[in-house]
C-alpha cells in the first residue's frame, strides 16, 4: 500500500456491502486506527405482524421510511390508520377488502409488501 493518509477498501457480497477504511492518525498501533461501517442493503419495504385477518381487525405493519405515509390500502382498499413511528403503522382491515398485498404511501413512494394478506371471514 501507499504512504497516503488513507485507504478505501470496498467489497460487495450479494446485498450487503462491506466497507473498511484504514485512516492514519497519531498513535495506535503502527500509527492507523481501523473504522468499519457494515450496510446490509436493505430497501425500503412493508410486512404485516399477522398474515390475516377480518374487516374491521387491527393489523401492526412493519417496515422502513414510513414517515409521512398518506395511505394504507388493502388489495386496493383504503384502510383507516395511525403511524405509530418511522417503522410502524397500526391499520384497520377495511371493509370490502379482498386478499391482496398491503400498499403503504409514503412520500417517497409506495411501499408494497410481498406477502398477500388474507381478508379472513
Amino acid at each position: 500500500m501507499s504512504s497516503a493518509a488513507a485507504w478505501l477498501t470496498r467489497w460487495a457480497v450479494s446485498t450487503k456491502e462491506i466497507v473498511m477504511r484504514l485512516s492514519r492518525y497519531r498513535g495506535g498501533v503502527a500509527g492507523y486506527r481501523t473504522a468499519f461501517k457494515l450496510s446490509v442493503g436493505l430497501g425500503a419495504f412493508v410486512e404485516t405482524v399477522t398474515a390475516s385477518g377480518g374487516a374491521g381487525s387491527s393489523v401492526i405493519i412493519l417496515g422502513t421510511n414510513m414517515t409521512g405515509a398518506s395511505s394504507v390500502t388493502f388489495n386496493g382498499a383504503a384502510a383507516a390508520f395511525t403511524l405509530v413511528s418511522s417503522t410502524e403503522i397500526t391499520a384497520t382491515v377495511p371493509s370490502g377488502a379482498t386478499t391482496g398485498p398491503v400498499v403503504v404511501t409514503t412520500p417517497k413512494g409506495k411501499l408494497t409488501s410481498n406477502k398477500s394478506f388474507t381478508i379472513s371471514d
